[in-house]
C-alpha cells in the first residue's frame, strides 16, 4: 500500500500585499509551519488514506492563517501560486533566497534552471506530493510520466483562469521530481491546488490511481506541449480510459466546467473551515 503526503506552500495576503511569511512564523528548525521566502510552508505525515491526507493539509492551512492573523488582523490565504515582491529589500539573505534545491526531470528535453534571487522579482509555491513507493527506477518515471498525464493536465484544465503557469519560469515543470527515502517527490503541482479542499482530495485519488494503474495507460509523446496548452490537454485527457477511477464523476465536471464553475470559492478560508 503507498503512503501520501506534502509539503504545500502558500501565500498569505494583508491589505493587498504579500505578507512574508518570515514576518509570522518560525524557521523550518524551530518550527512548522514555517517561513520559506516569501510563502509559508507546512508538512504532512504520510497517510494511507485521502481523507487523513487532506484533514493533515487543513490543520497547516488554519495553523498558517491562525499565525498570520495574530500580526495582521485582515491577513487571508491566497490561491494564487505567484506573487510579485521586491527582491532587493533590505533583509537577511536567507530570507529572500530560494528554498528549494534544484529538482531533477524524467524528460531530457527539460534542462535545470537557475534564476538568481536577488534579480527575479516574483516568487512561487507549490504543492508537492510525497510518494510513499517501492518501485524499480524505470517504473517510477513511468508513474512520474502518468502523473504529468492524468494530474498535471486535469489540474491546468480545472483551474484554467485561476493557475499562473509563469511559475514554471522556476518550479513545476512536468516530470519534475526528487527522490527520497520513501519513494519520490512529485514537484509539477502548483499551490493553487489548495483552493479547495475537493481539489486536494481529487489530487490524493487520482495519485493514488495512478500507481496502481500506470502501466495500463499509454505513454503520450504530447504530454508536455499539453501542460501548457489548454486544448491539447483536453484531447489528451479525453483520451484516457477512466472507467476504473472512482471518483471519475468529481474528475469529469472538473475538467468540464472547471473549479470556479463548480461554484468553488477562492476563499480558502472558506472552503477549509
Amino acid at each position: 500500500m503507498i503512503t501520501l503526503g506534502s509539503d504545500p506552500e502558500v501565500f498569505v495576503f494583508s491589505q493587498g500585499n504579500v505578507l512574508p511569511s518570515w514576518e509570522f512564523l518560525p524557521s523550518k528548525e524551530e518550527g512548522d509551519p514555517y517561513w520559506d521566502g516569501w510563502q509559508a510552508e507546512f508538512t504532512t505525515q504520510p497517510h494511507h488514506t485521502v481523507d487523513t491526507l487532506v484533514n493533515d493539509i487543513r490543520r497547516g492551512l488554519l495553523a498558517v492563517s491562525g499565525a498570520a492573523r495574530k500580526l495582521r488582523a485582515d491577513a487571508i490565504l491566497s490561491h494564487e501560486c505567484l506573487v510579485e515582491v521586491d527582491p532587493t529589500i533590505p533583509v537577511e539573505y536567507k530570507y529572500i533566497d530560494f528554498g528549494c534545491k534544484p529538482s531533477k526531470n524524467i524528460y531530457a528535453a527539460i534542462k535545470p534552471m537557475y534564476h538568481d534571487p536577488r534579480h527575479t522579482p516574483f516568487r512561487t509555491a507549490g504543492a508537492h506530493i510525497h510518494v510513499g513507493v517501492e518501485a524499480p527506477r524505470k517504473d517510477v518515471y513511468r508513474i512520474i510520466h502518468t502523473m504529468d498525464k492524468c494530474i498535471l493536465l486535469p489540474m491546468l484544465i480545472g483551474l484554467d483562469g485561476l493557475e499562473n503557469l509563469k511559475r514554471r519560469e522556476l518550479y513545476g515543470r512536468p516530470g519534475e521530481f526528487r527522490w527520497t527515502s520513501y519513494g519520490f517527490e512529485y514537484r509539477s503541482l502548483s499551490s493553487t491546488i489548495l483552493m479547495h479542499p475537493l481539489i486536494v482530495e481529487l489530487v490524493g485519488e487520482l495519485t493514488k490511481w495512478v500507481v496502481g494503474n500506470y502501466q495500463f495507460i499509454f505513454d503520450d509523446v504530447r504530454v508536455i506541449e499539453a501542460t501548457t496548452n489548454v486544448e491539447l490537454a483536453r484531447q489528451v485527457v479525453g483520451g484516457i480510459d477512466w472507467s476504473t477511477f472512482s471518483q471519475r464523476e468529481l474528475l469529469r465536471d472538473f475538467v468540464k466546467v472547471g473549479a470556479l464553475g463548480m461554484g468553488m470559492s477562492t476563499c480558502m478560508e472558506e472552503n477549509w473551515l
